[in-house]
């Protein structure tokens, strides 16, 4: 499976020291906020939907080098989702507004059918909405990852973040520790984690709302080029075969703190437009430095 990943917010693997709110520590597996009362939800509801995918000619050629993004509304309302990465052959398999129960429940049926080489994995919202607790999404979280072992040991999977939202501003305590807690299962799993959390975040760690449509839950254009810009340097990376991708990036105690694997050179840049130039200081797949200026970016080159 992938290596544990962290992409940039860029056009290019870059970095930048904006919106960066991630606090890193132990995984802390309570829950903040109020109890709530997990709802049954029967995964029938969505047979209609999938017998559709079924139904489906597959315009690509499955298997090969195929990338599936699996998940709730959030992945199948990207009707653009295949030409955002036209370098991929991608097949969009979100459906309603799924939980990781019911993706497992049709785990088969999705994904047997295309073998893919990659599975992107955006679950997590509705469980959280639905009063599921941190330990149990996790846990079915590594249930879908012991699946892809056993199921399409071959491929690779990648973990998208639970995004904050301004319709379920109340949960954004308990989707950060979630975050933290998949960050770390997927460590654990050797699957990549896709930070999508800290991108959308503004400086006071709310979800920015021009990102999202009138409901306040899903992402409107705006939100989806974002989530565009910031997953190609990721997945050209892996089409590719890199072996340079930035493992984390955070703040902390005044620093910004850079991690990557693989031997290309660290450069900054004032703006996403340039002018790049190497970073000396940085060696050996590490860099840390006072937050001086919030607009520099850096990228691996």
């Amino acid at each position: 499976m992938g290596s544990y990943a962290f992409t940039a917010p860029a056009e290019s693997q870059t970095v930048t020291k904006m919106n960066a709110f991630w606090r890193w520590g132990s995984m802390v597996m309570a829950c903040l906020g109020p109890s709530l009362t997990a709802q049954a939800l029967d995964p029938l509801r969505f047979e209609g939907e999938i017998r559709a995918f079924e139904m489906q000619p597959l315009d690509q050629t499955p298997g090969d080098r195929s990338v599936v993004f699996v998940g709730s509304s959030t992945i199948r309302m990207w009707s653009n989702l295949a030409s955002s990465f036209p370098f991929l052959q991608v097949f969009n398999r979100g459906f309603g507004g799924s939980t990781m129960e019911d993706l497992l429940f049709y785990f088969d049926r999705i994904l047997l059918p295309i073998n893919p080489a990659l599975v992107v994995v955006y679950e997590g919202d509705n469980d959280l909405a639905a009063g599921k607790s941190q330990q149990t999404i996790v846990t079915q979280f590594e249930d879908f990852l012991k699946r892809m072992q056993e199921a399409l040991p071959q491929s690779d999977v990648a973990v998208i973040s639970v995004k904050a939202s301004p319709a379920r501003q109340s949960l954004i305590p308990r989707v950060h520790l979630l975050n933290e807690a998949l960050a770390a299962l997927c460590e654990e799993q050797h699957a990549t984690f896709l930070d999508l959390f800290n991108p959308m975040l503004d400086e006071h760690g709310n979800p920015y709302p021009q990102l999202f449509a009138a409901d306040g839950l899903h992402l409107n254009q705006g939100g989806y080029r974002l989530w565009r810009v910031t997953l190609t340097p990721w997945l050209q990376a892996w089409h590719e075969g890199s072996t340079s991708v930035f493992r984390q990036y955070r703040l902390d105690a005044g620093m910004v703190w850079l991690e990557w694997q693989g031997p290309s050179m660290l450069e900054r840049a004032p703006s996403l437009r340039g002018p790049w130039t190497p970073v000396a200081s940085a060696t050996h797949g590490y860099h840390q430095e006072p937050i001086d200026d919030p607009q520099s970016f850096f990228r691996l080159r």
